[in-house]
């Protein structure tokens, strides 16, 4: 803001209605992209500020794929989903007065993980399968949406998929 001050009185008229409409725009665009925590989520928002490293909120989906996966076109169908849902899109934010909101991004990529597990025996896979639903997820950094596809042999995968509570429930899985 100081360098619109310093640099507003050398600007003509048209360069400032200009800029004064850029500013309206993305003041505008920031408002239809953050909105206040429903109630539920307000809940769990305390939560992770009082437990930011527990796992408790993370919902997680292990499938088990016995067959060829077209990893790019895997990637490609959670990206789509990414695009198009913007609940998988979002993150938290607190503001100034210690209030959160959240706050919807335009684009995002989704956080997709291909893991070589060729050389695992099964005991190790499962294993590090269930670890990896214990990281924590970074509620104002995101993303809260994470997909790991491990490989243990051509046709033989485990594809987990990982969300926090706060921006998906167990009644969405079934979709």
């Amino acid at each position: 803001m100081t360098d619109f001050l310093n640099t507003a009185p050398q600007l003509s008229t048209e360069e400032k209605r200009t800029l004064l409409a850029k500013l309206l725009q993305d003041k505008a665009q920031q408002e239809r992209s953050s909105f206040p925590l429903s109630y539920g989520q307000r809940a769990l928002w305390f939560l992770h500020q009082s437990y930011p490293a527990s796992p408790a909120y993370n919902l997680s989906m292990p499938v088990g794929i016995k067959s060829l996966v077209d990893v790019l076109a895997l990637k490609q169908t959670f990206q789509t989903l990414v695009n198009r849902h913007p609940s998988l899109r979002t993150t938290f934010t607190t503001q100034a007065d210690g209030s959160p909101r959240q706050v919807v991004s335009d684009t995002a990529s989704v956080h997709f993980n291909q893991i070589d597990a060729t050389t695992w025996n099964r005991d190790y896979l499962e294993q590090t399968v269930a670890t990896s639903h214990e990281q924590p997820f970074s509620l104002e950094q995101g993303p809260l949406f994470r997909v790991s596809l491990y490989t243990h042999t051509q046709q033989d995968h485990i594809l987990l998929i990982t969300t926090h509570h706060i921006v998906f429930d167990a009644w969405s899985s079934r979709l």
